[in-house]
């Protein structure tokens, strides 16, 4: 879409308080103009729609800034919501600063800081977005129908009663228990992953959810390079003591939030792959880069080696880091009704073999066809016919000639499915009974 049918859109749903999807902009606006807009003339209508672009166009070219210059709080809304593909909660951006509407700037801060709280945190536990535009109407509605000077509280008071796993807006204990588990590198968008790192940045730099730094100054946007502390192939120049066990556990850590960092250009293979002393070894390429607070963090803390244990320590900071940024009401707990907040999707095989509630040799046979046989290898890769598969679904695909959901395919030695396993294990992780493994002969 272009900017300025997109800007329409997002202008309507913010004046109407309705879901509109972009195919009916024009239909719905002509008939809000016709019989809804109390006799105003067109010429009073596009002076609004001018000055109200305006604003939105310096949003979004604040936003773009790839320097290192403070924004304003809707720029900075912008800019996080764009990096996590967010478009659709603009129309609340929109009311908040609607020409027409007198609202105090303590309260749009308190407003908008709740709304990128609930988005963020949802995007950092990689939640549903498919409901987010009915909840974008919704919220608008509501703060329609009350004092806009009480347009603060009103959102959090909306946000915390949202319950389903669609909406609801994730607490601490949630985020706590989960992110740090999360293959980060792997499971989230570049541009969102960015931002995240960026965000910790700033915290270091004296900026908060509340406060900003006196100096103002913030990590450049856009631009730094995402590299790994131990590195991907860390099997040429990290050896590990402690046999396949001890492989696997570094091999989770790899992609977590708390080995990844910013880099002002990236590292060249031999260096980023290399060990992490010695001349052209990873602690000495970060001291080139200690302009960055968060590598002056991480050197003054691993001047030995750089292991497991830090990379724990470290995610569990960065995590902590960002829910002092997006903060959630006091007393707010934040789980959806049905309990279920940890997503199946977020769970891999290699999760399912660190847990013990699979290991390395299970044979899994196929639902349909039992013939259709796989085990289990290290890393949680499947072996199947004399090849390695990292997933189940593409070891079903070449087991069966077609596309496959390889966890419904596949079945355990007690006839559970890998789907009902890895539901159970998700369950487990909330503090419910998950059944044990059972190997196969």
């Amino acid at each position: 879409m272009s900017r300025i049918s997109l800007f329409l859109n997002h202008w309507l749903v913010a004046r109407t308080g309705e879901e509109i999807g972009p195919r009916s902009t024009f239909t719905r606006f002509k008939s809000w103009v016709e019989h809804e807009n109390a006799g105003r003339p067109m010429a009073g209508v596009l002076d609004t729609l001018h000055t109200q672009a305006q604003v939105y166009q310096g949003w979004i070219q604040n936003a773009a800034r790839r320097d290192g210059s403070d924004l304003d709080d809707a720029s900075m809304f912008v800019y996080r919501t764009q990096a996590a593909k967010l478009e659709v909660v603009k129309p609340v951006l929109l009311w908040l600063y609607d020409v027409d509407r007198q609202i105090t700037e303590d309260q749009r801060r308190r407003s908008l800081a709740a709304v990128e709280s609930w988005l963020m945190r949802r995007a950092l536990l990689r939640l549903p977005t498919n409901d987010l535009g009915r909840t974008v109407s919704l919220l608008i509605n509501h703060l329609g129908s009350g004092d806009p000077d009480l347009a603060g509280q009103r959102t959090e008071e909306f946000l915390t009663r949202q319950r389903r796993r669609g909406t609801y807006w994730p607490g601490d204990e949630q985020i706590v228990r989960e992110v740090p588990v999360t293959p980060a590198y792997r499971r989230y968008p570049r541009a969102l992953l960015r931002m995240l790192l960026e965000t910790v940045e700033d915290v270091e730099r004296g900026h908060t959810g509340a406060t900003r730094s006196k100096s103002g100054v913030r990590i450049p946007r856009h631009t730094m390079a995402i590299e790994h502390l131990l590195p991907q192939k860390w099997r040429s120049n990290w050896p590990v003591e402690g046999g396949l066990a001890a492989e696997i556990r570094r091999d989770e850590r790899v992609h977590r939030l708390g080995n990844l960092t910013l880099l002002t250009t990236s590292l060249n293979s031999t260096v980023s792959n290399s060990a992490w002393h010695g001349q052209n070894g990873k602690h000495a390429a970060l001291h080139k880069h200690d302009v960055i607070l968060l590598n002056r963090r991480i050197r003054d803390m691993a001047q030995d080696q750089w292991t497991e244990d830090d990379i724990d320590a470290r995610t569990l900071a960065m995590v902590t880091s960002l829910l002092g940024v997006w903060r959630v009401p006091e007393g707010h707990i934040g789980v959806p009704e049905d309990g279920q907040s940890l997503s199946d999707e977020t769970i891999d095989m290699r999760d399912l073999l660190a847990a013990g509630v699979v290991s390395i040799g299970d044979t899994l046979v196929g639902r349909i066809d039992s013939s259709h046989v796989a085990q289990i290898g290290s890393s949680g890769v499947l072996l199947a016919s004399g090849r390695e598969f990292t997933s189940p679904s593409a070891a079903a695909k070449h087991l069966r000639g077609k596309q496959s959901n390889g966890w419904w395919y596949f079945r355990v030695a007690d006839g559970r499915t890998l789907r009902d396993v890895r539901r159970e294990y998700a369950r487990s992780r909330l503090g419910e009974t998950v059944s044990p493994r059972t190997n196969s002969s």
